[in-house]
C-alpha cells in the first residue's frame, strides 16, 4: 500500500467558511474589482445623463456611491449565503472533517460524516489558491477544496509539495 507524503484532518467553522466566501468572491480573479470599477463609471456617466449634469465632481461622486454600493451588495450576498449553509445545516459547518491524503501522483480525500471517498489526480485540478488561513484546491471554477493551515504541520514543506505538484495552477492571493 502507497504511503501518503502529507495527511491532514480538517475542517470548516461558519468563520473560516466565511473567510472563504470572501476570499472566492474577491480574490479569485484580478478582474473583480477592475469590473466593479468600470461598472461603477458606467453607471455614473448614465446617471449623469440622465439628470443632465456633466459636472465631473458630480460625475465622480456618483461613481464612488455606486462602487460603495455594489461592494455594500456583494458583502451583503456573502453574509446571506453563509448563514443560508449553516441554516440548511451543510456537513462541513456542523463540525465533521476531511481527511486528505497527498501521495506522490493523486490526492485522496475522505469525508469523516459519512466515509464517503474520492481521488482525484493533481492534473484535474484547476488552480490552487493560498491565502492567510487556507489553500484552495479548486475542482473546477465554481469548486473548492477547503485546506486551514493551521490543520497542517510543516506549511512551509506543504507548500513546496503542491507548489510542485500543481505547477502552473499555484497562485497566492
Amino acid at each position: 500500500m502507497e504511503k501518503a507524503v502529507f495527511t491532514v484532518k480538517t475542517g470548516l467553522s461558519r468563520e473560516d467558511y466565511r473567510k472563504f466566501l470572501y476570499i472566492d468572491t474577491f480574490k479569485k480573479s484580478v478582474l473583480i474589482w477592475p469590473m466593479i470599477v468600470l461598472c461603477s463609471a458606467m453607471g455614473s456617466v448614465l446617471v449623469a445623463a440622465l439628470i443632465d449634469n456633466w459636472n465631473i465632481l458630480v460625475i465622480v461622486l456618483i461613481a464612488f456611491f455606486m462602487l460603495a454600493l455594489s461592494a455594500v451588495f456583494l458583502c451583503m450576498r456573502i453574509e446571506r449565503r453563509c448563514r443560508r449553509t449553516v441554516e440548511e445545516g451543510k456537513g462541513f459547518i456542523r463540525g465533521t472533517s476531511k481527511t486528505l491524503r497527498f501521495f506522490d501522483d493523486h490526492v485522496e480525500r475522505v469525508n469523516s460524516g459519512d466515509k464517503a471517498k474520492s481521488e482525484a489526480s493533481y492534473s484535474s485540478f484547476f488552480r490552487v489558491l493560498e491565502s492567510n488561513s487556507f489553500f484552495l484546491l479548486y475542482v473546477n471554477a465554481n469548486v473548492a477544496v477547503v485546506v486551514r493551515k493551521k490543520d497542517i504541520s510543516g506549511v512551509d514543506r506543504f507548500r513546496d509539495f503542491i507548489k510542485e505538484k500543481f505547477d502552473g495552477k499555484y497562485k497566492t492571493v
